[in-house]
């Protein structure tokens, strides 16, 4: 999965202020993404195995 790359860039991203991830890429994660459908599933199922933890959000009275 090529969006890993992006980690070894970390440095590049501390010196420069510029994300790694496009710099790893040559374009913005979600563009890349867009492009990738099959890493574009694992970067969902990621997202929502990390956030399933989380607690509800309060609910407004």
């Amino acid at each position: 999965m090529r969006p890993w790359l992006a980690l070894a860039e970390f440095m590049h991203s501390l010196k420069t202020g510029e994300t790694g991830v496009e710099k790893a890429l040559g374009m913005p994660l979600f563009d890349y993404l867009t492009k990738n459908p099959e890493e574009a599933s694992y970067f969902s199922e990621a997202m929502l195995e990390l956030h399933e933890a989380e607690p509800p959000a309060p609910r407004r009275l």
